[in-house]
């Protein structure tokens, strides 16, 4: 049952679980993804992983992003607390894209490194493709604060960042409202699609 449940879901790491994500637990005894989820990848993990997303780094060189963001999510399943793949992933989003996932596998980045700068740059070109101008702004700030301003392209991207957000005619505070009341939209719909009683 937990592997059918698991499949149909897509969900492929504990932390995508809604039901993880809802109430902290998988209501699926011995579920393979959360079982899997509290062993540490071992050095084979680590070095499959590593080859995963080597090859995924030479196919989005190539513009092949399809190809590397399935080697980017190779490498995230089999060492899900690595900072580096989620931010290739979110990479990969972007370029073809998938923004909200992009954005995603950013703030799953900063969450797991704080303190580095390239997971907040991802973050704000997931906002700037949501067109949340004023949270892409904030987003580059954060990683010229995190790098000491000396970053010429961020520096630039900030700049257009705001130069867009004061064209947009929206608020920061609209743009948070907008991406909660997304989210919580999104969570609703899987917990539905779960079949589950969504208030």
């Amino acid at each position: 049952f937990a592997y059918s449940f698991c499949t149909l879901l897509g969900v492929k790491e504990m932390s995508d679980c809604p039901y993880v994500k809802e109430c902290g637990k998988c209501p699926v005894p011995n579920c393979p993804v959360c079982m899997a989820a509290k062993e540490e990848p071992g050095d084979k993990a680590r070095d499959k992983a590593e080859k995963a997303k080597n090859e995924g780094n030479d196919c989005y060189k190539n513009g092949d992003f399809k190809t590397a963001l399935r080697h980017y999510s190779l490498a995230v399943n089999l060492v899900p607390g690595s900072h580096v793949y989620r931010s290739n992933r979110s990479a990969a989003h972007c370029s073809m894209g998938n923004f909200q996932q992009a954005l995603e596998d950013a703030q799953k980045a900063i969450e797991l490194k704080p303190d580095w700068g390239k997971g907040y740059s991802r973050a704000a070109m997931a906002f700037s493709g949501l067109r949340y101008y004023h949270l892409a702004a904030e987003a580059l700030t954060k990683q010229l604060d995190i790098e000491g301003g000396g970053n010429e392209t961020a520096a630039a991207a900030l700049k257009t960042a705001l130069e867009n957000a004061e064209k947009s005619g929206y608020s920061r505070e609209d743009e948070a409202k907008t991406l909660a009341e997304q989210a919580d939209a999104e969570k609703q719909a899987r917990m539905a699609e779960m079949g589950c009683c969504v208030m």
